[in-house]
């Protein structure tokens, strides 16, 4: 998989955040002034965000969420769980947002552009970028997971990166690849090409948690293995619904979901030499 298909391109007053929030091991400090944009590109038009905050906007403030319509920018609807960046969560974009390129810092992407009504308190971005399952997810299982936070981090975070990542190997390595019938090229598929997370958001979930416990059953403790493998168990049986063509995939890479995708989501080829 290629490294710039799996990374947004992020900008804050000029300043390139892109490769310290796609890694989880580095965050940023912001603020955003309700004068502030920030802009964030993908190459084609984007579905779904999450963003992870270390220290998030303690003043109370909404997101304006803008696409670039070949013109002007224009807002669009959206569902923005993180509430103002007032904690970590995804937002949901509107399905026909950035439905044109523009140039933004001399790059031509896909853009959105977010504002806040309210200038934010000092911030600490940790991760922008896309998962499968968040906290919430987690304590529907485990009430008390807050309890198993690694060190110096209020989040499981690397966990819920660790199951993306693990997911996505099992689609690509099951033989299943993204099609552009125009070019004939093949690729692999990525995070962006999902259009509903919610699809594997139940899967994600397990299997973040079996990694959790996985990784405290270095203790010796047998309830640690018990729960590791039990939510192995349950990760497998979710993701078994989508070894066929269940699931929502952007087979052409258009970041639009045509009434093919919506039925026969994968396509499924061998390669010659």
């Amino acid at each position: 998989m290629k490294f710039k298909d799996k990374i947004l391109t992020i900008y804050h007053n000029s300043n390139d955040l892109s490769k310290s929030l796609y890694r989880v091991e580095g965050k940023e400090s912001v603020t955003i002034l309700d004068s502030d944009y920030i802009y964030i590109g993908y190459k084609k038009p984007l579905r779904q965000l999450y963003f992870e905050l270390d220290t998030a906007n303690t003043n109370t403030s909404i997101f304006t969420i803008e696409k670039y319509n070949g013109s002007s920018w224009e807002e669009v609807d959206g569902w923005d769980e993180t509430s103002g960046l007032s904690e970590s969560g995804f937002m949901f974009l509107d399905e026909y947002s950035s439905e044109a390129v523009t140039t933004i810092e001399s790059i031509e992407q896909y853009w959105i552009r977010l504002s806040l009504d309210v200038s934010s308190s000092a911030m600490e971005l940790r991760f922008l970028n896309l998962i499968f399952s968040n906290e919430d997810d987690l304590l529907n299982d485990e009430p008390d997971i807050k309890k198993y936070y690694p060190a110096d981090l209020d989040s499981h975070v690397f966990s819920m990166v660790a199951s993306r990542e693990y997911i996505l190997r099992k689609i690509n390595n099951s033989g299943k690849f993204k099609y552009k019938e125009s070019t004939e090229e093949i690729s692999q598929i990525n995070q962006f090409d999902i259009f509903d997370i919610n699809e594997l958001r139940e899967a994600s979930n397990y299997y973040t948690l079996y990694k959790i416990f996985s990784n405290l059953n270095d203790s010796n403790d047998d309830n640690y293995k018990g729960k590791a493998e039990g939510y192995f168990e349950k990760f497998k049986a979710s993701y078994k619904v989508f070894q066929g063509s269940m699931l929502s995939l952007d087979t052409d890479d258009s970041g639009t979901e045509s009434d093919a995708e919506k039925t026969v989501s994968i396509r499924t080829t061998k390669l010659r030499r």
